[in-house]
């Protein structure tokens, strides 16, 4: 059981700022996650973390090579989501993502910050920072695709083992019968998306809470790992012999079972 008061973030996605190039304006998405962590400020530690304000190099996919080659913190990069943004999501209770509507999906600064997370999950017995992190989106769009993209958001969290609460998805859609110049006067007349955030806090702080105060031991799902050798681990190892060496480590799991 831990202690302490309760920790939310909220990620924010979004490439444009007020006052940034022609963008003159907040995203509403942005606008939307800072009312909803202003709901937490009295009884939660929150932090807003804008993504687009750091530099993020994509994965370089060393997993797909040998699970053992992926360690938290990331070794292949020595760079600002590596020191700051990672760390973060490691000490929250809960995260809220904000995010547009590319194309029908999130933008391409969020899909790599999930792929660098990667890192995070369980290696060598450490204990994984993401199991049992409660995960919930806020999503806007202009014309369709705003479902699409939070269950794209909240499907990520899940494959890390986050805990999703009922209230997990609250979307904004502006008019696809009127130009985008108009956006912010359709979010100023949709009082119903700040009534679904209201309850989306909620439950993500009443479950935050009850992780928090729990004693259970929360499971994740296992992947086909063996013992990494010390060439693994310095990202020295040479394919051939690591290969040889995973079949010779099968092969005395076989004899064990026997």
């Amino acid at each position: 059981m831990e202690s302490g008061l309760i920790k939310i973030i909220g990620i924010s996605s979004l490439m444009r700022h007020a006052g940034d190039g022609y963008a003159q304006q907040e995203s509403n998405s942005r606008t939307l996650l800072k009312y909803a962590l202003g709901l937490l400020k009295e009884k939660a530690e929150t932090k807003l973390i804008d993504i687009s304000d750091y530099p993020i190099n994509q994965c370089r996919q060393c997993y797909s090579t040998s699970e053992n080659l992926c360690h938290y913190p990331c070794d292949c990069y020595d760079d600002p989501i590596n020191d700051i943004v990672l760390p973060e999501i490691g000490s929250a209770d809960g995260i809220i993502f904000a995010s547009p509507t590319f194309n029908g999906n999130m933008p391409p600064i969020l899909s790599a910050l999930f792929s660098r997370m990667l890192c995070m999950e369980e290696f060598e017995g450490t204990k994984d920072p993401l199991v049992a992190k409660v995960g919930a989106c806020i999503v806007t769009c202009h014309e369709d695709g705003a479902m699409a993209t939070a269950n794209s958001i909240l499907n990520n969290c899940m494959e890390y083992s986050f805990i999703i609460p009922p209230a997990s998805i609250v979307y904004h859609k502006s008019s696809n019968q009127r130009s985008t110049i108009f956006n912010k006067e359709a979010l100023a007349q949709d009082f119903l998306v700040l009534k679904n955030i209201s309850m989306m806090i909620i439950d993500v702080y009443n479950m935050c809470n009850l992780i928090k105060n729990s004693d259970i031991k929360w499971g994740k799902y296992e992947y086909s790992r063996y013992p990494a050798s010390d060439a693994e681990k310095h990202k020295t190892f040479r394919y051939n012999q690591e290969f040889m060496r995973y079949l010779e480590f099968i092969g005395k799991i076989d004899d064990d079972d026997q």
